[in-house]
Order: C-alpha cells, then structure tokens, then sequence
C-alpha cells in the first residue's frame, strides 16, 4: 500500500509517499514490492517515497545476520535501493537498515538511511531508543541483545529535484520506532539543537506524530 501525503512548509511543498509493506523472511520478495509500490507512488508524484523499519528482512536474528552490509560502503540491498532512487528519480527514505556493527558479530545496528534522487546517502540515522521490556508472568523482549544503539540525532535538509535549492527546502527530524513516553520528546529537543528552525519543526513532530 502506497498513500500519498503533501507536507506544507513554506514557500513550497513536499509530496511524500508513505509505503507499507507486510514484509517477511524473502527478501527479494520483500525488495520487489517495494520496487512496485515505489514506482507507483513516483508516477503519482511523489518526490520522497518513505519505507518502514526492516524493510528487507523481518525474521528470526541469525537470518538477518546474514544480510547485513557496512554503511555507508553498502552492498547489494543497498545498492538496489540506490538504482531504484535514481531511476524513479526522487528520493528515498530507507526506514529501517539491517547494519553491521564493526566489531560486533552477535548485533547490528537498526539504521535509517536517506537516499537523494541520485542515490546518495546525505544522512544515517541509528536507533537510539531500543525496545527493551519485561512482561510479568510474560515474555521479556530485549531488543538490546541483538541491536546496537545510535548515539546521534539526525535531521535531513530535503530540496526535491523539482525545486529550486532553498525555495522548498525541509529540514526533517527522524527517529525509529519512537514510544509513547519522556524518550519522544528527549530525542525530538536533542535534533532541535541545531538550529531553531528544526526546532520548530521537532517540537511540532513530537507532539503531532507519535508512533
């Protein structure tokens, strides 16, 4: 499913894409979809087409160890993200990156990677806030073991190809998975540090956009 969305931000206007996918275990299933439902969203105008977290592979950990690729060096998920970018010819945002972790052979890092329309990675941003939680009488799901954690908010400058450089220019804060809780609005004042013109535009997504 691919649904369109215009975000407003004066002079101009962003047409982002928002792709949701059931992905699985097959990952040139899981890529292929995607292509489709990109392209549909591209020929529909979108300028910035959006995936979910763990795009590529959602499974059991020792299968996703075995598709993980150094960033920003990349490899072939990677690099088929980028052909794809270049010849939809707008931008993507790669929700959710199975990473190596230099060092590291038991995690990875859960990464988000924003690729311009000519396939570029102009920013990465690692999770910061994993999912570490124990159920009474339940499961305990520590998301910790197998990811490792960012240490860096990030906020992307976005100038799709069809605007003129800042005439229509977005800065975006991102984060992955962001809970309900203090952590949302922590991560959203330390991305508005850099300036007060993110500022604004974090302390409006961290009250508007809680996933």
């Amino acid at each position: 499913m691919a649904e369109a969305i215009t975000v407003s931000d004066n002079p101009a206007a962003t047409m982002v894409a928002v792709v949701q996918h059931n992905a699985g275990t097959d990952v040139e299933l899981n890529l292929s979809t995607l292509e489709t439902l990109s392209a549909q969203a591209a020929s529909e105008g979108a300028q910035l087409v959006t995936w979910a977290e763990a795009f590529a592979y959602l499974g059991r950990h020792d299968g996703k160890k075995d598709i993980l690729e150094s960033l920003p060096e990349g490899g072939p998920i990677l690099e088929r993200c980028q052909r794809l970018a270049t010849r939809l010819n707008c931008d993507l945002l790669l929700g959710g990156f199975h990473e190596a972790m230099p060092g590291d052979t038991e995690r990875c890092y859960n990464t988000s990677v924003y690729l311009n329309s000519r396939g570029e990675i102009t920013a990465m941003y690692r999770k910061i806030h994993l999912f570490d939680v124990s159920i009474p009488s339940g499961p305990q799901l520590m998301e910790s073991k197998q990811t490792g954690p960012g240490d860096q908010a990030i906020c992307v400058e976005i100038c799709p190809v069809s605007t003129p450089r800042r005439k229509g220019c977005h800065c975006v804060n991102r984060t992955i998975c962001l809970y309900r809780d203090h952590r949302r609005r922590a991560l959203a004042r330390l991305a508005a540090r850099t300036s007060y013109r993110e500022s604004k535009l974090c302390d409006r997504a961290s009250s508007a956009w809680p996933t």
